[in-house]
């Protein structure tokens, strides 16, 4: 596995024609300069501020009162020890649990997993609700997820589960969903569009949607933990928690830290990702989803 150049390079003309003609150019902003593009909040249709939390997840009730938990009540008391691997197969979470299986000996593990929300309730409690691995289409990663489940089951460990769940009908759950299902898995599979143009707009729609996404997690888990703080059930000292997530949601070190939570990475090792090659490029996906800004360098390298 690596990553190449698109054959034709890539221009601001191009820029300009994805930014005019493709669905995708409510997304993005171009730099003055020319040298990439300035990403914006899926709700707000507004420029992403470095760093900042996108205005759509602070719209959102029940992710705004998780900020708030975290940012609020957790200073010194949590410490989120972030797991992190490759979620692609059956084998990537047994490897995980190999390299990593120390932090996940508590009662709690956090997964980056979606459930549903038809019984929510004030009260509702994360090992209460109903766990959804995701879709049959995403084969690799519905394994992963499913071996989670089956070795929690086996090993008496509670879940909470930190997507925003399937069924909800929040605007920021459509907006992530359309910018999905509607722009960016149709733009991968369009061979009909000139590959330096097809690349960098499907960039612009993968990056934009993981901005926002990989703060929903910090935020549903933060709403998570304040309802198990209500109902008694976390302890009054220290809390440890595991957060088992992919590798490329390593920034989410620094947007948990922003709130005051400490945190510890877990690197799971893997012959695939380990090549300089697939760090240099997770560095730069990553610095993209953290910043909301995509260099030309980004935007002309062809998704793996």
């Amino acid at each position: 596995m690596g990553t190449v150049e698109s054959a034709r390079e890539l221009t601001v003309d191009d820029l300009e024609f994805i930014h005019a003609e493709s669905p995708v150019g409510d997304y993005f902003t171009i730099d003055d300069d020319g040298q990439g593009v300035q990403l914006h909040d899926v709700v707000t249709r507004k420029p992403l501020i470095s760093g900042a939390i996108p205005e759509g997840i602070l719209q959102t009730p029940e992710l705004a009162a998780g900020i708030d938990w975290l940012r609020e009540r957790q200073a010194g008391r949590l410490t989120v020890h972030m797991v992190l691997g490759s979620h692609n197969s059956a084998d990537d979470f047994r490897r995980i649990v190999q390299q990593n299986g120390e932090q996940l000996s508590g009662e709690w593990m956090a997964l980056e997993m979606s459930w549903r929300s038809r019984y929510m309730h004030p009260d509702i409690q994360p090992d209460n609700v109903t766990k959804e691995p995701t879709d049959h289409k995403f084969v690799g990663r519905r394994a992963f997820q499913t071996e989670q489940l089956i070795w929690a089951h086996n090993n008496h460990k509670s879940i909470i589960p930190c997507e925003i769940p399937v069924d909800s009908d929040s605007v920021l759950s459509a907006e992530l969903k359309h910018l999905w299902e509607d722009i960016c898995e149709p733009l991968y599979g369009d061979e009909a569009i000139t590959p330096a143009i097809r690349t960098a707009a499907t960039r612009i729609a993968e990056r934009t949607y993981q901005a926002t996404r990989q703060w929903t997690i910090v935020a549903q888990l933060g709403n998570w933990l304040m309802r198990l703080d209500t109902a008694e059930r976390l302890p009054d000292q220290h809390v440890g928690l595991p957060l088992v997530i992919g590798s490329w949601h390593e920034r989410s070190a620094d947007r948990l830290n922003s709130l005051g939570v400490a945190t510890e990475i877990h690197r799971t090792s893997d012959p695939r990702f380990d090549t300089p090659e697939m760090v240099a490029y997770g560095q730069q996906v990553m610095q993209a989803s953290a910043t909301g800004h995509i260099d030309m360098q980004l935007l002309r390298t062809r998704l793996p």
